[in-house]
């Protein structure tokens, strides 16, 4: 099974909790490099967690990393917070005006009213309790989507916008 940034990040996330956000991101592959560079390994995952397993001083090689590039780190994690808040920027505003984002929310309420409706009046058979319990968790998931997309998907996007916008 091939290795990919975003392992090599979960492994580094409890030393370096920066590089480990970064290698999971857009900007996985340069931080991956630099942790490549500072563990003296090839620039690919499978490689740097190679190197991870050889090398016991691996953590403090990459804390050091971490606390030496920190002002470039942060600017880069920074960028990635940015390019993620214009992708979803960008969506709203293909979406501003148009009518199906609407409908869908105001189907996905009424199909969420109307079987909290029935989960309560009705008594569902022991062989469909599994199906509707799935099928109720399709629909609310879909629904909370749906409602995140209105109203923004939690107080840590405010944060990060807060961020973002403070930066510049």
């Amino acid at each position: 099974m091939s290795s990919t940034w975003e392992k090599v990040g979960r492994a580094v996330a409890d030393a370096a909790p920066i590089l480990g956000g970064l290698l999971g991101g857009p900007a996985g592959g340069a931080a991956g490099a630099l942790i490549a560079s500072t563990l003296g390994s090839s620039s690919s995952p499978e490689a740097v967690l190679e190197k991870m397993k050889c090398d016991p001083e691996w953590i403090m090689k990459v804390q050091q990393l971490e606390s030496d590039e920190r002002k470039h780190l942060l600017d880069l994690h920074v960028q990635t917070l940015q390019a993620e808040l214009a992708d979803v920027q960008s969506a709203r505003q293909a979406h501003a005006g148009h009518w199906m984002p609407s409908v869908l929310t105001v189907l996905l309420t009424v199909m969420v009213c109307a079987m909290t409706y029935a989960v309560i009046t009705m008594v569902i058979p022991a062989d469909n309790k599994d199906m509707a319990v799935y099928i109720f968790g399709v629909v609310t998931g879909a629904w909370s989507s749906s409602i995140a997309y209105w109203i923004g998907t939690s107080r840590t996007s405010f944060a990060k916008d807060a961020i973002i916008a403070g930066s510049k």
